[in-house]
């Protein structure tokens, strides 16, 4: 996948959420498809990773990375 700057084409984006998190309740995105999975931080950073699989399974894997970050986790919305 060609990323520019940790982000996912958005021809690539099959599901999109946003989150707070953690006590300052910062809000975060989660953006997944077919070839892997991105968050977006409130700072401008990102953490991602490619990896063929389902949007949904991407998604959860995400989740899971998310959730090691920030125990409290809420969606916006």
């Amino acid at each position: 996948m060609n990323r520019f700057m940790g982000m996912m084409p958005s021809s690539e984006i099959a599901k999109e959420e946003c989150f707070k998190v953690g006590e300052s309740q910062l809000t975060v995105t989660i953006q997944s498809g077919k070839k892997g999975w991105t968050i977006l931080y409130d700072d401008s950073s990102s953490e991602y990773k490619d990896e063929v699989d389902t949007t949904e399974n991407n998604f959860s894997k995400a989740m899971d990375v998310l959730k090691t970050h920030f125990g409290d986790i809420n969606k916006v919305g």
